[in-house]
């Protein structure tokens, strides 16, 4: 499909909000299961002061995640991922899972996906997240095959 050069265009992500149960708790796991850092002059601040807010950013990107506290949702859906990030290649996705074994975090067996290599986790409120392989060439060229299995794996 061709864009119109009159159509506004979408420069990226400017971030993410993920609703969290417990703010101090989550902001750990994602500091030492996905190596995010914390940006706290982002941290969103009540009138008393209080953080109700946290910002991370993500290794290696410009995407920011908004940890905001409140009511997370009580269920979300086990069996679709509720974000999926890209890693460089086959021996990344590797690490990534041997560093969530080392986390004591559960996850799926890494399998060849519709669209590369992945494999699924949960965060401490539940939400499904995966990490996927960047596919050789880009999406326009990429095989399409049927995936495997998504079951978690106990750790």
């Amino acid at each position: 499909m061709k864009s119109d050069p009159a159509s506004p265009r979408l420069s990226g992500i400017h971030h993410i909000t993920f609703p969290v149960g417990d703010l101090p708790a989550s902001l750990t796991w994602y500091q030492q299961v996905m190596h995010a850092s914390h940006v706290t002059r982002l941290d969103h601040l009540d009138e008393a002061g209080e953080r109700y807010s946290a910002v991370v950013r993500l290794p290696n990107s410009h995407v920011l995640v908004e940890l905001r506290q409140g009511s997370a949702p009580t269920i979300y859906p086990s069996e679709i991922p509720f974000l999926a990030f890209e890693v460089e290649d086959h021996a990344t996705l590797i690490r990534w899972a041997e560093h969530l074994d080392t986390q004591h975090v559960d996850r799926t067996e890494i399998a060849r996906r519709r669209v590369g290599f992945a494999f699924d986790f949960s965060t401490l409120d539940g939400m499904r997240l995966s990490l996927y392989t960047a596919p050789d060439g880009g999406f326009d060229n990429v095989p399409f095959v049927e995936p495997h299995s998504h079951k978690i794996l106990k750790c």
